[in-house]
């Protein structure tokens, strides 16, 4: 019994710990209402790197219906993906090695989104020290 309890503290304190250590050093979302809709850009599951930069999640919700939208992200790897939103003018892609202008792992970078003629940027804050990862 005595160990059981033992176990159960010690799972309590871990908990905690990450609760107050694991939010503040990971990255968050940023969004920006725009024409084309609610567009959002955040490092993939707030932690998410991999060996260039960060893993970012772009999502429209509320945009234009199945439309045709490009995504750029930050950085020298950062690639542009094309991605369609549905009926409901909802969709995402994901943008791969993005960092901040100057090669750092660690910052604000900047996603840009472009559907019918009009472009948003959107900050997204990146934590990849050493831009290593997963």
């Amino acid at each position: 019994m005595l160990g059981s309890q033992r176990a159960f503290g010690l799972a309590a304190c871990a908990a905690a710990f990450a609760a107050v250590v694991l939010p503040s050093s990971a990255a968050s979302a940023d969004t920006v209402e725009s024409p084309i809709g609610t567009v959002t850009a955040g490092q993939y599951l707030g932690i998410y790197c991999d060996d260039l930069g960060a893993h970012v999640r772009v999502t429209v919700s509320g945009g234009l219906a199945s439309a045709s939208y490009t995504a750029t992200g930050s950085g020298f790897w950062a690639p542009t993906t094309t991605f369609v939103t549905d009926a409901a003018g909802a969709g995402l892609t994901d943008l791969h090695s993005v960092n901040i202008p100057g090669g750092n792992g660690v910052g604000t970078a900047v996603i840009t989104v472009t559907a019918a003629g009009t472009t948003v940027s959107v900050p997204a804050a990146i934590n990849c020290p050493g831009n290593k990862g997963d």
